[in-house]
């Protein structure tokens, strides 16, 4: 018991869980798109809390492509890039995560 530790019998010490209550969102990519004539990636995205943050990265070397753009229920983005991912990780800032493979075009 975390009170066998107090000093006297009028002193209590608490612990709390501070992992208790932490929210964490679902992410789902709905598509991963590379246009390999304009070199762009296009990202669509959703999170089951729709205050979330999401960041599109290169799932091989954990690098940042970009922040989405929050649209409501969906997150959309659009990033110039010189080759394809090949696989993305799409990251919330509550704490979700997926992962899609890059469909060239």
């Amino acid at each position: 018991d975390v009170n066998d530790y107090a000093t006297d019998a009028y002193t209590y010490l608490y612990a709390f869980d501070t992992a208790a209550g932490a929210t964490t969102d679902s992410v789902t990519i709905l598509g991963a798109q590379y246009d390999t004539v304009r070199r762009q990636l296009l990202v669509k995205a959703t999170s089951s809390n729709t205050t979330a943050t999401l960041q599109a990265f290169v799932t091989s070397s954990n690098t940042l492509i970009g922040t989405l753009v929050n649209r409501g229920t969906k997150y959309n983005g659009k990033f110039r890039m010189s080759t394809n991912p090949v696989n993305i990780t799409v990251k919330s800032s509550l704490g979700g995560s997926a992962t899609a493979a890059v469909v060239a075009k």
